[in-house]
């Protein structure tokens, strides 16, 4: 018995993309169910389905803003193919033969879908440490104009998932080691922080650094505004903060949801509106009497015709 997985509705659209995963209901043990690594276009409107990658063909995947390409984390490389399944750019990739390097490597589109960044592990050849977690981080830039690629090394390197591309792929805002601090035994001498690494000439610089023995500092990389000045962070006990380029990193005491409105203002929370240069002032949203936020669960079901 199958079921659906990471839908993503198609930008411009009524169609759908997504993956199955295989449900294992008598194992009783911690593996519920397995991956099927596949991809499949549904289309919204008659329910249609079409296979775009067979079992064991796919695997993590990201759609273009404009909606017409998809990049696929195949087994042994990475793949840019049509919403119709054909395969335009090729990046072979050689995992290291460690467990944690079939995990998911992060993606990410410039706005203009011309070009795809891929975010894959340091190889352990290099750095024989580097395996468990966290992970240390390379970053490859892809044009699609040309297909070709060309590697970016940032000093101090990304760190795990924490990190975050700006839309128009200038910039990248990660953490370095931060909420881990003494675990791993690679520190380069560099503070512990948020960093901001410059994708065109791979330099970066320190833009946040918590104070010693702070209970939470902004470690986690979410949303950059879509005219990439500006970008937000969260921390352990889900705290919600605004940083830009100049290092300013303000906390908005309010953690959970959170979603650009335009390139001023926010809604997060769940219940509050905000505005640049205005966070210590904060709309609250009336829902009307019954209505319970984030309480409710979706759930897609595709009929045979």
């Amino acid at each position: 018995m199958a079921e659906l997985t990471s839908p993503v509705i198609v930008p411009g659209t009524h169609q759908m993309l997504f993956s199955t995963r295989q449900l294992n209901p008598l194992n009783l043990g911690i593996t519920l169910f397995t991956s099927n690594d596949d991809l499949l276009l549904a289309d919204i409107d008659t329910g249609a389905i079409k296979q775009l990658l067979a079992i064991g063909q796919g695997g993590n995947f990201l759609v273009s803003p404009d909606g017409k390409l998809v990049a696929v984390q195949a087994p042994d490389q990475i793949e840019v193919i049509t919403t119709q399944g054909e395969i335009v750019f090729q990046a072979p990739f050689t995992y290291p033969e460690d467990d944690i390097y079939t995990t998911t490597i992060p993606m990410a589109w410039t706005q203009d879908s011309r070009e795809l960044f891929v975010v894959p592990p340091i190889s352990t050849s290099e750095i024989p440490s580097n395996r468990g977690y966290p992970l240390l981080r390379t970053i490859w830039r892809y044009s699609l104009d040309n297909n070709s690629g060309v590697e970016i090394r940032l000093d101090p390197p990304p760190v795990s998932y924490w990190l975050g591309m700006s839309p128009d792929g200038n910039w990248i805002v990660y953490s370095y080691e931060l909420g881990y601090p003494g675990s791993v035994n690679w520190d380069a001498g560099k503070p512990v922080g948020i960093y901001l690494g410059n994708l065109q000439d791979g330099t970066s610089k320190l833009l946040y650094s918590p104070e010693i023995g702070a209970s939470v500092a902004p470690y986690l990389v979410h949303y950059w505004l879509p005219d990439s000045t500006r970008f937000v962070l969260g921390d352990y006990g889900m705290g919600l903060y605004i940083g830009n380029f100049q290092g300013e990193i303000t906390h908005l005491y309010r953690g959970g949801y959170f979603s650009w409105l335009d390139n001023r203002r926010y809604f997060y929370g769940g219940d509050s509106l905000g505005e640049i240069g205005k966070e210590e002032k904060f709309k609250v949203m009336e829902y009307p009497a019954g209505f319970e936020l984030f309480k409710s669960q979706i759930t897609l079901v595709f009929l045979e015709p």
